[in-house]
């Protein structure tokens, strides 16, 4: 991408396609999006269509504000996974983790992620309202963010 794409603000995955009835799976224990995985080369992003923004997109930041996630790439790589829980656009597909599926219908407590994913490696709270669990991985961090009680937002990323 040149000047003039930045200029015309074209968008770099504007001929991609979506594939037909995919699976909107967030899958911890694979550390993966609908099977694209942190490490994965960018390239497997294209099955989930053109992204929103596309001077994002031409810095290796996908935004699917319909699906409610967020692919980061560095290198040609998969970096982080992000999920937003916001009453707009929310994510409305599954997150497996330790092998079962974390329940999203209703608020997400923090009792139910750790019920389904087990105990922290790390808990931090900010103002009070705020909560991460943070769960390490093989190839990535897993957070789970939780803003007055209510999962906000689940961010994975590689390790530094």
């Amino acid at each position: 991408m040149g000047f003039l794409d930045n200029l015309l603000n074209r968008n770099p995955t504007a001929d991609w396609r979506p594939q037909r009835d995919l699976a909107l799976i967030l899958d911890i224990d694979q550390e993966s999006f609908c099977d694209i995985a942190i490490g994965d080369a960018a390239s497997r992003i294209q099955k989930l269509g053109p992204a929103a923004r596309a001077a994002s997109a031409r810095n290796g930041v996908y935004h699917y504000p319909s699906l409610g996630v967020v692919l980061t790439t560095e290198q040609g790589r998969v970096v982080e996974i992000e999920l937003a829980f916001d009453p707009i656009e929310p994510y409305r597909g599954q997150v497996r983790i330790n092998g079962a599926e974390l329940p999203l219908a209703g608020d997400v407590t923090e009792e139910a992620i750790v019920a389904a994913a087990g105990p922290p490696d790390e808990r931090t709270t900010s103002d009070g309202d705020e909560v991460t669990l943070k769960y390490r991985r093989t190839r990535a961090n897993w957070w789970f963010e939780l803003s007055l009680g209510s999962l906000d937002r689940i961010w994975g990323g590689k390790h530094d």
